[in-house]
């Protein structure tokens, strides 16, 4: 049997030791590799796919990746302990801490209590795994077969979001404002266009909520890693205080700091909301931005008017 992402894990770690980086088809090949020769598995456990036509082996070696690159739930509070990290698109690279768990004498054990640091013990990121290993499993458990299908899509969407960030830091400033005029629109603020950079005191874009622009949405898009503070939302405030309405939105992919929520929170003159990465992630997946819908999975129920009840 093809063995669980996570058996797979470090197998991976030790290979982005030994290599440094490697793209994500190479992974792929050094998993058919080791699960060959180490794991034993036939060529027909090999073969088989997932419903999107994907190798087995392939979806579980990329959601080992994904675990080892820590999910974004807790990357702010674990970001030293990251054993690799996404350097471009498709290309992945241990890092210095990834490399000290290799260098210990008991690496294996290191690498297992490293695991149960960032995952078993987090309510929120527990495997499938626990939940849905046999029937057994499941009677003994408190979960439905409904609440099981939940926690695996908060799950896939937490590891989406992830990806949905990691892409845009690997894209320049202008894109990530075209993405957020975009978002916007697609939730139906109307039409945005893009300001000329620097020509309109810091704003990125404008949204018409109306079809002659009468009531307006301006529009700060911020793309990077630091925590955006108090002086930046005090900038933008400055910023369309002299416009016609005193709407606006400011977007990040990172976070903002406690002193900058309170401050958009309370300011008087103007409606700023403020958005994170995370909040960005979940928008362009619920209004379908940067993303497409891999699977439809129907769950059926017990029609009671056909039924007479």
């Amino acid at each position: 049997m093809v063995p669980q992402y996570k058996d797979m894990m470090f197998p991976i770690l030790k290979f982005l030791g030994k290599n440094t980086k490697a793209r994500l088809q190479e992974v792929y090949d050094e998993t058919y590799k080791f699960l060959t020769e180490d794991f034993k598995c036939e060529s027909n456990e090999l073969k088989r796919v997932v419903t999107n036509g994907k190798f087995v082996y392939e979806d579980r070696a990329g959601w080992a990746l994904t675990y080892l690159t820590i999910l974004k739930t807790f990357k702010q509070n674990n970001q030293d302990k990251n054993l690799v990290k996404r350097v471009e698109r498709g290309i992945y690279e241990i890092t210095e801490y990834g490399k000290k768990i290799l260098l210990d004498k008991d690496a294996r054990n290191k690498f297992e209590n490293w695991y149960d640091e960032i995952y078993k013990n987090k309510d929120t990121c527990k495997t499938l795994k626990n939940k849905t290993s046999t029937s057994k499993n499941k009677e003994e458990s408190n979960y439905t077969p409904i609440e099981i299908i939940e926690q695996a899509t908060g799950e896939l969407n937490e590891n989406l979001k992830s990806q949905i960030l990691d892409e845009i830091s690997q894209k320049d400033p202008n894109f990530f404002e075209y993405l957020v005029s975009k978002l916007l629109e697609k939730m139906g603020y109307g039409v945005g266009r893009l300001t000329k950079s620097g020509a309109d005191g810091g704003i990125d874009g404008i949204i018409n909520e109306d079809e002659l622009g009468l009531s307006q949405i301006y529009i700060q898009a911020k793309s990077w890693q630091g925590s955006v503070s108090r002086p930046e939302i005090q900038k933008f405030v400055g910023a369309i205080s002299d416009k016609q309405t005193k709407k606006g939105v400011f977007i990040t992919t990172s976070n903002f700091t406690k002193e900058a929520r309170e401050y958009a929170k309370n300011v008087q003159s103007h409606t700023v909301i403020l958005v994170d990465g995370d909040r960005l992630a979940e928008l362009m997946i619920k209004y379908k931005i940067g993303v497409q819908v891999r699977q439809i999975l129907e769950i059926c129920d017990i029609d009671g008017d056909f039924f007479g009840y």
